[in-house]
């Protein structure tokens, strides 16, 4: 049967390893880096503004010409018809969207403990119907809303609750505006709510004469959302289909070198058995040796199996010389100008060896 050598040496190996290596660690920059994770991530931030004017409207009176005071002043409470407020809220975001917004305005009317946030009494009531708007591919949403505060209707259900419990107190009542944005993208896997309030704090059952009026108007910027973009192109495409080839390469290499261990392994025991039998059964007539005599003015005569060796033994009756080599064993009869030789190689065949 036809023979193939597969010979592997170290430093053969040592080079399929290496080479493996290189080709795994290319097969996964390509398919990490440019080849399956071909996306960058982008994202969607907003802006948002928020404002809130009112007025203080006043009960007829002989003091104050004005029929209403602008914000930020101080006024006195006995005075306060009603209070109109102007809520405004703008949102500015990266990219077109969709979607819709819904908002109302509610009353929280909270009595606490004198100078202390120990809560006594909490009521919330709507202030407002719930409206609700849709839009299409817009960057910028403005919502405005206008109302009156009765400001003695909230004053009186706290005035009766102090003078019903008898308590030390300080009453509130907080103007809340409420939106709910709620966002759809092509682009974005799920609907995206944002939730936002506007915030005013009209102060009840004062006693003194200062009575201001709180608007919390904080503005802020952040990320709504974000997604992937793909990078798909010709360029991916081929780092794709080279990152699989090489990919294949290093599993198949990395196969192939296992098989060779594996086979290497197991040749190189039937090697070391088939020497230990001669050596220990031909004892009595083998001669070790150290190195390689000169037999280049001999004739040299390569015998195809030991046994061929040990039949002109029987005729000659010389000592066979014994010889190891890296990649054998040397037996050596040397007879006049005459030298019969027989060579046990560490050869590796995938069909077939040495009998």
């Amino acid at each position: 049967m036809k023979r193939i050598l597969i010979n592997l040496s170290k430093i053969d190996k040592i080079i399929l390893l290496f080479f493996i290596v290189i080709i795994f660690s290319l097969s996964g920059f390509l398919l990490v880096r440019t080849g399956f994770y071909n996306y960058d991530e982008k994202e969607i931030t907003y802006s948002e503004n928020k404002d809130i004017d009112y007025k203080v409207y006043l009960k007829p009176n002989d003091f104050f010409e004005e029929e209403y005071l602008s914000k930020n002043k101080t006024y006195i409470a006995s005075l306060i018809d009603y209070v109109h407020v102007d809520f405004s809220y703008d949102i500015e975001l990266s990219d077109k969207l969709s979607g819709s917004y819904s908002y109302y305005v509610k009353g929280v009317l909270e009595a606490n403990e004198e100078n202390s946030d120990n809560n006594y009494y909490t009521r919330e009531c709507i202030l407002s119907d719930t409206k609700t708007e849709k839009y299409e591919n817009k960057k910028t949403i403005n919502i405005k809303e206008s109302l009156d505060i009765n400001y003695d209707t909230y004053n009186d259900i706290l005035n009766s609750f102090k003078d019903e419990y008898n308590v030390s107190m300080d009453g509130n009542l907080k103007v809340v505006l409420v939106i709910s944005n709620m966002v759809n993208n092509k682009s974005l896997d799920d609907e995206v709510v944002k939730n936002s309030e506007l915030e005013l704090n009209i102060p009840l059952t004062s006693l003194t004469v200062e009575v201001p009026i709180d608007a919390s108007n904080k503005s802020n910027a952040g990320v709504l959302a974000s997604y992937k973009i793909s990078k798909e192109g010709l360029f991916y495409l081929i780092a794709r289909v080279l990152g699989i080839i090489c990919y294949v390469v290093a599993f198949i290499s990395v196969i192939y070198l296992i098989y060779l261990t594996i086979i290497s392994y197991r040749l190189e025991s039937i090697y070391n058995k088939k020497l230990r039998k001669i050596l220990k059964t031909y004892d009595g007539i083998i001669v070790n040796l150290k190195e390689m005599p000169n037999i280049n003015k001999t004739k040299i005569i390569n015998v195809s199996s030991f046994e061929e060796l040990i039949d002109a033994h029987s005729e000659i009756r010389n000592p066979i010389n014994y010889v190891k080599e890296k990649d054998g064993s040397t037996f050596l009869l040397i007879f006049d100008n005459y030298t019969y030789c027989y060579k046990l190689k560490r050869e590796l065949f995938s069909k077939g060896r040495d009998k």
